[in-house]
């Protein structure tokens, strides 16, 4: 078992490496991770769903990924709701304090009066009996639990929070000119289900230079520059990008509620700015969304969207999953200018955005 002092320091890239050498060595190896929490997900070739980073670790050690390997999945739509993908408990924190305090000498020990817990997000009641533990195993009370707040406008000190993977370098080279992504609440921002721009959207930009198609540029530049919550700042954009969410038609009002939609919407049609949309923002753009189902929140809702596409999405309890093949012809100008090309992906959605007029198609 690879474990690690908290999230993001690296297991499953050493468990990677492990699969690696071990399969190099001749042993017969598997990863295997029996619950994940991720929006980054990947279609198995019998149409599974599992998270992303078991799925590395099974080709580095020259095998085929399978649901096997990650047979519970939690795609976390909002705060205090995910969706379980089946082929608890919050521990981190007590991990954290409690590991801090161990490592502490006696008389450092002394010095301490109090812990807190700070930006939790979800439900409280997740939480329970976690503080009491903490108290006890630590010898000092918890004073309480401060909730992950949005829009404070206080800069972290560092980019710890953001772009740890990014190359900058890139967003220089191919684009001189300001590219901006375009989000609704994600980090930054204020919203009841705040999923816009987190890890899904980061991964599925960073996914595509392994494919040889046109759009890498954009998408290689977009994870390099800060995320946009004020319409002034599209003002000097050249290219818009609205990522993925799992709570698509949450983050459209409240982009409607900053005015961001019709920033973008005037970008597109009267400066001629090329908008892009990343799955739940592909959606956004076009003429309406419905979820007669709720399955995005606890009542049936629906909301028009942007109206840049001749399209409409309706969300309903059927998943799609499956592997696909991509051709995009050859063009002459735009966003996808360069010869023909072809890729492999997948599809990961629920509900069908079909068009309501002939279009380009990719």
């Amino acid at each position: 078992m690879v474990q690690g002092t908290s999230s993001s320091v690296g297991k499953s890239v050493i468990t990677a490496a492990l699969c690696r050498i071990l399969a190099q060595n001749g042993v017969k190896v598997a990863p295997f991770k029996a619950q994940n929490m991720s929006n980054n997900s990947y279609v198995t070739a019998d149409g599974g769903e599992m998270g992303r980073a078991q799925v590395v670790q099974a080709q580095a050690d020259g095998v085929e990924p399978h649901t096997d390997m990650n047979p519970v999945l939690l795609k976390p739509e909002a705060d205090s709701r995910s969706q379980v993908v089946i082929n608890g408990k919050a521990v981190g924190s007590f991990a954290s304090l409690l590991g801090t305090m161990e490592l502490l000498t006696p008389d450092e020990r002394y010095l301490v009066k109090a812990t807190l817990i700070n930006r939790f997000r979800g439900d409280l009641a997740l939480l329970d009996p976690l503080p009491e533990l903490i108290a006890e195993r630590t010898r000092v009370p918890v004073l309480g639990v401060v909730p992950f707040l949005y829009d404070l406008q206080v800069k972290d000190e560092d980019g710890v929070t953001f772009g740890d993977y990014d190359p900058p370098a890139l967003a220089t080279t191919v684009f001189p000119s300001k590219v901006i992504g375009a989000e609704g609440p994600g980090d930054g921002t204020r919203s009841d289900h705040p999923s816009f721009g987190r890890d899904r959207g980061r991964v599925d930009y960073s996914e595509v230079p392994s494919h040889p198609m046109t759009l890498r540029p954009i998408t290689v530049s977009v994870i390099a520059l800060p995320r946009v919550s004020n319409p002034a700042e599209l003002a000097t954009a050249h290219i818009i990008i609205i990522p993925d969410s799992k709570s698509t038609i949450a983050e459209l009002r409240c982009m409607k509620s900053r005015g961001l939609d019709q920033a973008i919407i005037e970008a597109a049609t009267k400066r001629g700015v090329t908008v892009v949309g990343i799955c739940g923002g592909y959606q956004i753009l076009g003429q309406q969304l419905d979820d007669p189902e709720a399955t995005e929140a606890p009542e049936p809702q629906s909301e028009p969207g942007l109206g840049l596409l001749p399209t409409s999405t309706v969300f309903d309890t059927t998943k799609t999953t499956r592997r696909v093949n991509v051709e995009i012809p050859a063009h002459n100008s735009g966003p996808l200018k360069g010869p023909p090309a072809t890729g492999t992906g997948y599809e990961i959605h629920t509900g069908i955005t079909p068009a309501q007029s002939p279009h380009s198609q990719l």
